[in-house]
């Protein structure tokens, strides 16, 4: 590499360490994250990952999340993630840029989708959530495997053991990346989408990549099923096939597709004005590559933009194979940056100065800054940081050796939205992490093992919890010295 990539790659973690850097000394706790610290244990045999295919990420939060037991030391995985996303800019970089200068596109656009890349709301909750820590592996090695693949058929040597170097090695990276989190496969075909928009025509190399996804999805279905036998556990419900191609036609374009181009913006899911954007900037998008960009007969564009669309459903087809549909920012960072290659090459290749490109790019690339900061710190991190810290003292203050019951009153999904006048995006993004019916009970007995020191007595605690104030009123019980009732929705309310 040369000194000015070294610059580059050096301004990105720069970067990274500028929006994220309060991980280093923030403590909270977020969902799942409490589930993992409490069971994960030596000898638990509890495996959260395995019904849903994702062995790698089992034994690795095994291994790690049994290596604490506070709520303090989930800030080491959060760390893990993010100094494992640092060890692998260099290698996106140079991945990308390899593939974007041998197909004659502008040095510019791995520069700038490397800066999406890191201010993505897919690379925030991979990091603000120690719950999803896996993802840098997961999409690296789908990168990495698409790249030998690309690499392997498009070198100028014709041996056959150069090509079945790249197939074997393609596909075992692509089933590291599938057996970490399945979405993040969705990666390997970022090479061959800079290749469609170079060529701006299906190839022989884009049938060759699609045979081989179909290969590497088959190879890791085939090992899928038989480690459940060897395991001898059941699937997971929400790995169950989805059976409605056209319900899931109409999901993808609605909700995966408008999510990647709100680009950073976090919008909600239902948000009408988020909706109206997607749709006004898709379509500009694609009426002015079918009728401008592209050359040729209209059938020979329909057949394009058949293939390119085909292939973005591939790269995000874990999601629509299964029955779930759930569209979460951490299930689409492959399909954000397909998109963003998709449409600021187009974007940026409108304007014929060099000078206004450069300041055009600067100037969103500030924005792609300042919205990923906003994303994690104000959005995720203050709310979700506060709510810990006012429950975590009423439990602290509250509790004591005689209690044995806790009655629990959740708040409500929309109580940032209405104190903090913030987005909620999924469950990823201004929700408070007690609204989730799972973890009321494993905060309470973490909170009060801390405060004690003395697991059994947490485990033996009676925790019931309500969503609303109203039920539990309706339930007419009795309190006593025993029982100690938390209004989480009221607390955070008056902080």
């Amino acid at each position: 590499m040369k000194k000015k990539d070294l610059l580059i790659i050096a301004s990105l973690m720069v970067v990274v360490l500028l929006i994220y850097y309060p991980l280093f000394f923030s403590e909270y706790a977020y969902t799942d994250e409490l589930v993992q610290l409490w069971l994960y244990k030596n000898g638990s045999n509890y495996h959260m990952f395995l019904p849903l295919g994702r062995n790698i990420t089992d034994l690795l939060f095994s291994q790690l999340f049994g290596s604490i037991d506070t709520i303090h030391g989930i800030t080491r995985l959060r760390l893990f993630s993010l100094l494992g996303w640092i060890c692998c800019i260099p290698v996106w970089y140079y991945i990308l840029k390899g593939i974007i200068i041998r197909e004659g596109l502008p040095e510019w656009l791995c520069s700038f989708t490397m800066i999406y890349l890191v201010c993505c709301p897919a690379f925030s909750v991979s990091v603000q959530w120690a719950a999803c820590m896996e993802l840098f592996i997961a999409n690296t090695a789908g990168l990495v495997s698409g790249f030998i693949f690309f690499n392997g058929f498009q070198s100028q040597s014709n041996a056959k053991s150069h090509k079945m170097f790249a197939v074997i090695f393609s596909l075992l990276f692509g089933l590291i990346s599938l057996f970490t989190y399945q979405n993040g496969f969705g990666c390997f075909f970022i090479p061959f989408i800079i290749h469609l928009i170079a060529q701006e025509k299906l190839t022989r190399l884009y049938c060759i990549a699609i045979a081989m996804s179909i290969f590497i999805f088959a190879s890791y279905y085939i090992i899928f099923k038989w480690s459940l036998t060897f395991y001898q556990i059941l699937s997971s419900e929400r790995a169950g096939l989805a059976t409605d191609p056209w319900h899931k036609l109409i999901f993808f374009f609605t909700r995966p597709m408008a999510s990647a181009f709100h680009f950073t913006f976090l919008m909600n899911e239902r948000n009408i004005v988020g909706s109206l954007f997607y749709a006004i900037v898709f379509a500009s998008w694609t009426i002015f590559i079918f009728f401008q960009r592209l050359a040729g007969a209209i059938k020979n564009r329909l057949f394009f933009f058949t293939g390119l669309f085909g292939m973005l459903m591939l790269i995000y087809l874990p999601s629509l194979l299964v029955k779930e549909n759930y569209s979460s920012n951490r299930t689409l960072l492959a399909l954000d940056v397909a998109v963003c290659l998709l449409f600021f090459e187009t974007f940026f290749s409108l304007i014929s100065s060099s000078r206004k490109n450069l300041l055009l790019m600067i100037a969103i690339a500030v924005v792609f800054f300042a919205n990923a900061w906003y994303n994690f710190t104000i959005q995720f991190l203050r709310p979700v940081k506060s709510e810990y810290q006012v429950l975590k003292s009423f439990l602290d203050d509250g509790y004591h050796k005689g209690i044995d019951t806790i009655y629990f009153i959740r708040p409500p999904e929309n109580l940032f939205q209405q104190t903090r006048h913030i987005t909620a995006s999924w469950d990823e993004f201004g929700v408070p992490s007690l609204f989730f019916e799972w973890v009321p009970e494993f905060f309470v007995r973490q909170v009060v093992y801390e405060k004690t020191g003395n697991r059994r007595q947490s485990e033996s605690l009676v925790i019931k919890s309500w969503p609303q104030k109203e039920l539990f009123q309706k339930e007419a019980l009795l309190l006593s010295n025993n029982i100690l009732l938390i209004d989480a929705g009221t607390l955070l309310s008056q902080k």
